[in-house]
């Protein structure tokens, strides 16, 4: 009578945790490095700060006064879109920055240098920070001596 009973306990704790997929870890849900699968980190983001090479925080000028500039971070690439005339503010200049980029961890390489480096994650906000101070040519903007960026979801 022993035996039968620990058996049918042994048959029953068996089926009874064998199949339980609903705790089963999903990459998309994980915050735990940078994961552009993630829907919370998929998508677009708008320019918002510059982290300035003497580490002070300011606005991002946009050129047009009317439309703001914004990047598409995807699981296969990364898209920017500029408005780059600030009197024809339809005009959006779209580039694909990097395609199959590296992620390890928290960094970025194998991209547009205005992207590579370490990002940290924070509700609606998104910021990469560079190893090095970085130039970027763009007229009009504050993109020169940067040492990162911070984007905003809205």
């Amino acid at each position: 009578m022993k035996k039968t009973i620990l058996i049918i306990s042994i048959i029953f704790l068996t089926f009874s945790c064998s199949d339980d997929r609903k705790d089963e870890f999903d990459i998309r849900d994980d915050l735990s490095y940078l994961n552009f699968q993630n829907e919370q980190l998929k998508g677009i983001w708008y320019y918002d700060k510059v982290i300035q090479a003497d580490g002070i925080i300011e606005n991002y000028v946009h050129i047009c006064p009317l439309k703001r500039d914004y990047v598409d971070f995807q699981s296969y690439k990364i898209q920017d879109y500029f408005h780059w005339d600030n009197l024809n503010c339809n005009y959006v200049y779209s580039d694909t920055s990097c395609q199959n980029f590296i992620i390890q961890g928290y960094n970025l390489t194998i991209c547009n240098s205005r992207y590579e480096g370490t990002y940290t994650f924070s509700g609606n906000t998104l910021r990469v920070d560079y190893d090095e101070v970085e130039n970027f040519t763009q007229p009009d903007n504050n993109l020169q001596s940067v040492r990162g960026l911070i984007f905003a979801r809205n």
